[in-house]
């Protein structure tokens, strides 16, 4: 194990075993057998279509319109955005084949733009 990751089995204190046997107990509250697991990825999946479609769903989704994936044969200049809560990222990605350059700049955006009141 590469020295910076953590292990429970690491723990070299008096305490360790007990640390350990507590942490295995909280653990295991979260485990699900294959059956539940099943049951949880279909009622994600349920509801991701059902959000898709636009009906009522737990899972808000937006539809991408990705029309088909990309096979590396692409090229040109492509200009990607991406607005998230607090940045406004711009990207220029240059495909020429197997070789992409990507140039990025972000933007903060204020806090009276966030919190506006959404008209022009």
């Amino acid at each position: 194990m590469p020295r910076n990751q953590f292990s429970i089995s690491n723990l070299k204190n008096p305490d360790a075993d007990r640390v350990r046997l507590e942490i295995k107990k909280a653990c295991e509250k979260f485990m699900l057998s294959d059956d539940n697991l099943m049951k949880v990825s279909k009622i994600m999946d349920d509801e991701m279509n059902r959000g898709l479609r636009g009906e009522p769903s737990c899972l808000k989704m937006l539809p991408s319109f990705i029309r088909a994936v990309p096979n590396g044969t692409e090229r040109g200049d492509f200009l990607a955005l991406d607005l998230g809560g607090t940045n406004f990222r711009v990207l220029l990605i240059k495909l020429k084949g197997d070789v992409a350059e990507m140039t990025g700049k972000v933007y903060r955006i204020p806090e009276e733009i966030m919190r506006g009141v959404g008209t022009a």
